[in-house]
């Protein structure tokens, strides 16, 4: 027996010398080093192990849909580089889910630009027409983003040739994505919008596209995500989420015990106001997720996962502001 260690840091210590060959029970003179103990940045107070660091084996990461864009560094460069270094030591996963997820909040946004730029006999009239349809200031801001960048590429004054501009905007992000994170987990939930590829030789980009938005946006009525959750007789970790406080104080938390207590059959619609839950649910247990969203620090807490909380990009450029400058007067 090794002396000084616990019995699971032995398993641990046996199981990573099967590999190299020099395990020998009982001696202390070959006492291999344990496995590297580090606790998650951000939120996270428990710790993860790193498995086997001289085999290569790294820490897997499930990415939460609100850290995506960083991910594929679809943000400031700070923003960008505050990621890459949370997440250094690891590999980069998601679910079908959390792809559903990005599809519904980037691709279906940017199609449908692309569908009322083309229904449209100006630019103008069809950036007019999504600034009354995205209410929200910020959002605005994007549309009139897109206008620039719709007169950068010499498109603005062309409705066809903006719209496939948009569209294979639309699409490269897709693919980015499926580029980005080759890796997921198992699809416990069985989302099948999320399996939904693109499919598309861009000869007729815009009829494509419209294809895809519309198989996406169809309702999915016999989802496995009913037998997933069991919301007639809960259980195991969906129990746990129901029974405390701090998650049933959450919007999200509220509209699943509203779900459980109706008896709602879910369908697309119902489960894309509970998306936090389902991600959550489908974190495999030795996994961090990482997010921006603050719901999944009671999430995650309540079902006793690992988490990193990802700043976000007004917080990343406040700690680049306060960051020491040199004093030996050299640039900063």
């Amino acid at each position: 027996m090794v002396v000084g260690i616990s019995t699971e840091d032995q398993m641990l210590v046996k199981l990573q010398s099967r590999y190299y060959g020099n395990w020998r029970a009982g001696s202390q003179s070959n006492q291999m080093t344990l496995p590297e103990r580090s606790t998650c940045s951000g939120s996270c107070k428990s710790t993860r192990w790193r498995l086997f660091p001289a085999l290569g084996m790294k820490t897997k990461y499930l990415i939460e849909t609100s850290a995506i864009r960083a991910a594929m560094q679809d943000t400031t460069p700070a923003h960008a580089a505050h990621f890459a270094q949370l997440t250094a030591d690891g590999e980069l996963w998601v679910s079908v889910y959390i792809r559903k997820e990005f599809i519904r909040r980037w691709v279906c946004d940017a199609a449908r630009m692309a569908m009322t730029i083309a229904q449209c006999s100006t630019v103008d009239e069809a950036l007019t027409i999504l600034e009354q349809d995205f209410s929200i200031r910020s959002v605005k801001g994007t549309i009139a983003t897109l206008a620039s960048y719709l007169r950068e590429r010499g498109q603005i004054f062309n409705t066809r040739a903006a719209a496939e501009e948009v569209a294979s905007l639309a699409l490269r992000k897709l693919k980015m994505f499926d580029k980005v994170f080759p890796s997921r987990v198992n699809n416990k939930c069985r989302c099948q919008a999320g399996t939904i590829g693109p499919n598309v030789d861009y000869n007729a980009l815009l009829t494509e596209l419209h294809v895809l938005y519309e198989r996406f946006m169809a309702t999915v009525r016999d989802c496995g995500v009913n037998s997933f959750l069991h919301f007639s007789r809960p259980r195991g970790s969906l129990l746990k989420l129901l029974n405390d406080a701090k998650v049933l104080a959450l919007s999200v938390g509220q509209r699943l015990s509203q779900l459980q207590e109706s008896g709602a059959w879910i369908t697309c619609r119902e489960c894309a106001r509970i998306g936090d839950v389902i991600i959550a649910l489908e974190q495999p247990s030795s996994w961090c997720l990482v997010h921006i969203d603050a719901a999944f620090n009671d999430l995650c807490q309540c079902l006793g996962t690992k988490h990193v909380a990802l700043a976000s990009v007004k917080a990343v450029a406040k700690m680049s502001e306060h960051a020491p400058r040199p004093t030996d007067g050299t640039p900063s």
